[in-house]
């Protein structure tokens, strides 16, 4: 199975690991069920969320809610290792946690609020933050006694600190790489992939060639035009999937043409059917399994 992790749901509350990538990996735009927060360590890369892209660095915060798509654009020549650490925040534990603490979800109702999932802070700050999660993350390895009410308590309290990061500054936009054509195709996509449409038609919507088209997809994201706005419907079908559309509705509104079109691309893209994953995301308490690199 590939890519399975991103639908199972968590063992714990909250999850904390810490990954290192030495080398270029093509990791599927994808969603999960949960909130995540990437914290930058170390690297110079793209990153990708819905239809913005922009460039990240060390110190940089990413706050992804549940069903936004993302992934990185590593650099095929990368210069330096890209290390993160990433948190991992269960819905409902966050629900029930935000009904006594209202204004511990103020991060998160910002960048839903202004589309903005990138948060710059100045070195004082990151350092912080920084110091933050690597609690969180030393709980979770040695889970001494009270391990789990000290992760929870931590948690609370970046979520806090962040909140007011978030209130008293002005968080920065994503830096514009000056790529307005990719900026562009992007945009097109995400505002147009539930139509159906080709790569001649895109190519005629932005009077350039197909090949330009494909050799951009190709180099920017590794991956063929259609490889992405394939992975962009499934992206929404399993939104739908999650907030209790039918399975068998789910095709036309995401662009496919029939049930076994979208059927076929969804298994082969993540090695189990549409009512599998379901069936998976459903079940409480399910072992969390991770199987290749996230973030």
């Amino acid at each position: 199975m590939k890519n399975i992790y991103q639908e199972c749901r968590m063992s714990c509350p909250i999850e904390i690991h810490e990954d290192v990538s030495q080398a270029p990996f093509v990791l599927p735009l994808h969603i999960h069920n949960f909130y995540e927060l990437l914290f930058v360590c170390g690297g110079d890369l793209e990153y990708l969320l819905n239809d913005q892209h922009f460039r990240i660095q060390e110190g940089d915060l990413l706050l992804i809610p549940p069903g936004i798509g993302h992934r990185p654009i590593l650099p095929s020549d990368m210069k330096e290792p890209y290390t993160r650490l990433a948190l991992w925040i269960d819905l409902d534990f966050w629900n029930q946690i935000t009904a006594m603490f209202p204004d511990l979800d103020y991060a998160f109702a910002q960048c839903r609020k202004q589309e903005q999932y990138l948060l710059h802070t100045p070195s004082a700050t990151w350092s912080a933050f920084s110091s933050l999660l690597r609690n969180i993350y030393r709980e979770s390895q040695q889970k001494k006694l009270n391990w789990e009410a000290c992760l929870m308590a931590h948690t609370i309290s970046f979520m806090a600190h962040l909140g007011r990061t978030y209130y008293y500054l002005n968080p920065a936009l994503p830096e514009d790489d000056g790529d307005s054509l990719f900026d562009g195709l992007l945009s097109y996509v995400y505002a147009n992939y539930r139509s159906r449409f080709t790569l001649k038609e895109i190519s005629e919507h932005f009077l350039v060639s197909q090949s330009t088209v494909s050799h951009l997809f190709q180099k920017r994201l590794g991956i063929s035009f259609y490889r992405y706005v394939t992975q962009r419907r499934l992206v929404d079908a399993k939104n739908q999937i999650l907030s209790g559309v039918a399975v068998q509705g789910v095709w036309e509104s995401c662009g496919f043409s029939d049930y076994t079109a979208f059927y076929r691309a969804f298994r082969k893209e993540y090695g189990v059917s549409p009512r599998e994953f379901l069936k998976r995301s459903s079940e409480k308490g399910e072992a969390y399994v991770r199987e290749g690199k996230d973030g």
